[in-house]
Order: structure tokens, then C-alpha cells, then sequence
């Protein structure tokens, strides 16, 4: 590095620690971290903890949507911004604050996969590949110049937790580009206008209102569940749900195809076998292989005999 920066760090999880982390290690000056929820007196995190383990300042993530926030920014002299999977829209004064600019982690391709949930979306259209941006922000939302980005396949067994993973692990290669040309040559950062392709903003809303519907292909269920697994962390969407009669309704966590074709009535529970229980889809037996029930894992032979009932 030519030199260290100042830099102001808006992030959460495992990305905005692994971004501070790289900040710490290259010896930037850290002004600030913010982060945590809305709502909570003091965030607990992974980015909160490691902050306060280096004695970085960290304030609510909440101030960044302030307009006043920017007199401090200016006041502390803070060069660059880095947005990296926080939770709130920045204001334009704070985006317009620091004297070198204010650039987003963001975790999908743009302009196809702006807004809120990338990796799932792209799980559940069937991409074969995906990628994260790097981007000045601007007053829209992911919709400012690209300054750095990335590519990486999506594997057949991609869950939307292991493509997280991959583009957290891509996008501080990408930090680091940022950080070398801002302390060497600002105006040098690439600003390369997004591609004039069809775009679309997600929000928050959760395909089919969250419940899975067996008259589809046992593909599209199958993607749906994995772009709704997010591991041991909690699902933006919550697991696929389904009622089953006489039971209620069950959290789908786990399947796999069968490639065994069914003419049986979708949502039809089949015979068990090894590792699950195969139900119906539209033109193929889907084996569901773990199953919750009232939030606790569930007892597949609760599925023996029953059937599941269209959304």
C-alpha cells in the first residue's frame, strides 16, 4: 500500500468481518465500523466483536440513513466508505461524504441481480454462474458505476450458503484492488457503466409466498429448497413450507431427485428409502430427506401414508 487510508467500514456478518480484517491487516485507519440491527441496544456479531477486539470505534449501523451523519465524516476526514452487506439505504450526503467515494459489496452481477437475496434468486432461476460487483454508490440503489467485479460458477448442489461463501471469498480480492489504486491514484479506480442488459431489483418478497407447490418440476422444487438453505443461519426466506394432512404444516429442509418419473397426484407421499421419503412433483419422485415440524427437526415416518395438499 502506498499509503494507509481513512476508511469508514458499514457492514454485517461474515463479509463485513472479513472485510475489516483486511482492513486491519493492511493498516488502514479505521474510523469507524457500524453495524447491528434495527432495534438492538448493542449489535453482537462477528464484525462487532472483532471490532472491539482491535478498539475500532463501532456505532448503530442505523446512522448512515441521517443526513447529518456526513458533517462527521467530513470531520473525521474519512476518504472512502465501504457498504458491505449492511441493512440500510445510506443517504445521498453520506454516500456524497467522503473525499474519495462511498463503493458497495454488492453479492450478485449487475445490473441482473440488484436489491436484496442475489445468491438465492440466482439458485432459483437455474444460473449456471454468478458473481459479486464492486461498485461506487450513487443515490440509487445498486445502480452506480462498477468499479471492480467477479464471476465463479455455481456448482448442480449450490446452496444459497455456500454461493454466499463464494462471493464473499471473491469480493476482497476486488477490496484490495479498491484499496491499492485509492491510496496509489484515485482517480485511476475504474468506472465502467453497467451493462445494457435487461435488470431487476429484488426486494424482499419470498417466491410463492414460501410454500412449495409439488404440481411443479421436481427441478424447480428442488431449487427453491437449496435457494432458501442458508446452513446454520437463518433464511431470509425461512424454509419452504407444505401442509400435510393431518399434521399441519412442515418446513421442507432437505431433498434430492430421484429421477424416477411419478404419474402419482403431486404432493402424493411415496414409498421411504434410504436417507428419505419420496414425494410426488409434477413428473418425477423428489426424495425429501429433512424435514421440521413447530420448528423442531421432524420424523420422516410422519410423512408414511399421508399426503401433502396444493398451496
Amino acid at each position: 500500500m502506498a499509503r494507509p487510508l481513512r476508511v469508514l467500514l458499514a457492514g454485517e456478518e461474515a463479509a463485513g468481518a472479513q472485510t475489516l480484517r483486511l482492513l486491519h491487516e493492511t493498516g488502514q485507519e479505521v474510523v469507524g465500523v457500524l453495524t447491528g440491527r434495527a432495534g438492538a441496544e448493542r449489535s453482537i456479531g462477528p464484525l462487532s466483536s472483532l471490532a472491539e477486539q482491535w478498539g475500532y470505534r463501532v456505532w448503530p449501523a442505523r446512522r448512515v440513513r441521517d443526513a447529518a451523519f456526513a458533517a462527521e465524516l467530513r470531520a473525521e476526514r474519512v476518504e472512502l466508505l465501504l457498504n458491505v452487506h449492511s441493512l440500510y439505504v445510506v443517504k445521498r450526503e453520506v454516500v456524497e461524504a467522503p473525499s474519495i467515494g462511498s463503493f458497495n459489496v454488492h453479492p450478485g452481477p449487475l445490473p441482473e441481480y440488484a436489491g436484496l437475496n442475489a445468491p438465492s434468486w440466482a439458485i432459483l432461476h437455474g444460473e449456471r454462474t454468478h458473481g459479486v460487483t464492486v461498485h461506487w454508490m450513487d443515490a440509487g440503489i445498486d445502480t452506480g458505476e462498477i468499479a471492480y467485479e467477479a464471476r465463479f460458477e455455481i456448482a448442480p448442489d449450490e446452496t444459497a450458503f455456500t454461493l454466499s461463501a463464494k462471493g464473499v471469498r471473491a469480493a476482497i480480492p476486488l477490496l484490495r484492488q479498491l484499496l491499492e489504486a485509492a491510496a496509489a491514484e484515485p482517480p485511476a479506480i475504474p468506472r465502467a457503466k453497467q451493462r445494457a442488459v435487461p435488470g431487476r431489483y429484488y426486494g424482499r418478497e419470498v417466491p410463492n409466498g414460501g410454500r412449495v407447490d409439488w404440481r411443479a418440476g421436481a427441478e424447480e422444487v428442488e431449487r427453491f429448497v437449496r435457494a432458501a438453505d442458508y446452513g446454520l443461519f437463518a433464511s431470509p426466506w425461512g424454509a419452504p413450507r407444505a401442509m400435510l394432512r393431518g399434521v399441519g404444516e412442515v418446513e421442507i429442509v432437505k431433498v434430492a431427485r430421484t429421477g424416477q418419473p411419478s404419474d402419482a397426484a403431486p404432493g402424493t407421499i411415496g414409498d421411504a428409502e434410504a436417507g428419505g421419503v419420496r414425494v410426488a412433483c409434477a413428473d418425477e419422485w423428489l426424495l425429501v430427506k429433512k424435514v421440521r415440524i413447530a420448528g423442531a427437526p421432524g420424523d420422516l415416518a410422519r410423512l408414511a401414508s399421508g399426503a401433502f395438499e396444493a398451496p
